[in-house]
């Protein structure tokens, strides 16, 4: 079940969102990026990926199947997470109008970006159960996941060329990085 997400929570993900670049928090051994098609490697960067068009697109359909699967395939589907969605609205009456009814959530407001943040068990913060809610609202996608315990961590930011999973866990990465249609490297 969606719940608002723990205050503690919602405080870290909104500090480490605006002091820095968005794309993953320090500290995971392992770093995967997924390459949506036409975003390439570029070595030595400090942003090691790069999309040919400033508007990114978010992992393709497929992608975000096979990523779904590694995780709940990986971690026990329970597991308590929470994810913020991006949501373009420029006011929170907007998203209603839209069909946007999320009484449960938080709306936070992280630099220039609107995300609203929810807590539930891995299997209903996974692309494909966010796609299913809200698939048919205006501007909706999943931008950020993890767990409570923060041992994992899914990003795929808004205008950025590429998805990140960072992990401690071998096997999550290993599982990620062999399916070609991820186009992953570690970095």
């Amino acid at each position: 079940m969606i719940e608002r997400i723990d205050q503690g929570q919602a405080i870290w993900f909104s500090q480490w969102l605006r002091g820095s670049m968005g794309i993953l928090p320090e500290g995971y051994a392992r770093r995967v990026g997924i390459l949506p098609s036409g975003t390439v490697p570029v070595p030595g960067a400090e942003v090691p990926f790069q999309a040919p068009d400033c508007n990114d697109d978010p992992p393709s359909d497929a992608q975000q199947e096979v990523i779904d699967h590694i995780l709940l395939e990986s971690i026990d589907p329970e597991t308590p997470c929470c994810f913020a969605v991006y949501a373009y609205f420029p006011r929170q009456d907007w998203g209603v109008h839209y069909g946007f009814n999320q009484p449960e959530g938080t709306w936070y407001l992280a630099g220039d970006l609107h995300y609203v943040m929810f807590s539930a068990p891995l299997k209903e913060g996974l692309f494909g159960p966010i796609a299913q809610r809200w698939g048919d609202v205006f501007s909706i996608e999943l931008s950020y996941l993890w767990p409570e315990d923060r041992s994992w961590f899914l990003s795929s930011p808004l205008d950025v060329a590429f998805a990140t999973v960072g992990s401690d866990d071998d096997l999550l990465a290993d599982k990620l990085l062999a399916q070609p249609i991820l186009d992953a490297h570690e970095w």
